[in-house]
């Protein structure tokens, strides 16, 4: 598009010069038999102007703006995999001891409940 403003602009004048000149209205009352002096009746010339306008722009934006195709994006790497969790040697003892604990306190005390002593 960037290389057809220039083109664009030039059409644009030549046809609004073209549509909105006095003669080719005086024309197109003349071919219509609509009239000028007519308040009603101009206002209808000045619509079929403004439409006949509007077409004529539409096809020429049409023709002269060609949107630009983007690529596609790119297809991301898949993800990496996390390494399982480490324990830390500390806990590992930690939680033997306290299974430990846990048994023989089972064992002896029977007012413990989920856990919790009363």
């Amino acid at each position: 598009m960037e290389k057809n403003i220039i083109l664009l602009t030039l059409i644009t004048a030549v046809i609004f010069f073209i549509v909105s000149n006095p003669y080719t209205y005086a024309y197109m009352s003349k071919f219509s038999g609509l009239k000028i002096k007519n308040k009603n009746q101009h206002l209808i010339l000045v619509g079929i102007h403004s439409v006949v306008m509007s077409l004529i722009m539409f096809a020429v934006l049409s023709s002269l703006v060609i949107d630009k195709e983007c690529p596609p994006p790119p297809t991301p790497p898949p993800p990496k995999k996390c390494p399982p969790p480490k324990k830390c040697p500390s806990c590992e003892t930690d939680d033997t001891k306290n299974d430990t604990k846990n048994d023989t306190n089972n064992d002896t005390n029977n007012d413990t409940i989920e856990g919790f002593s009363f």
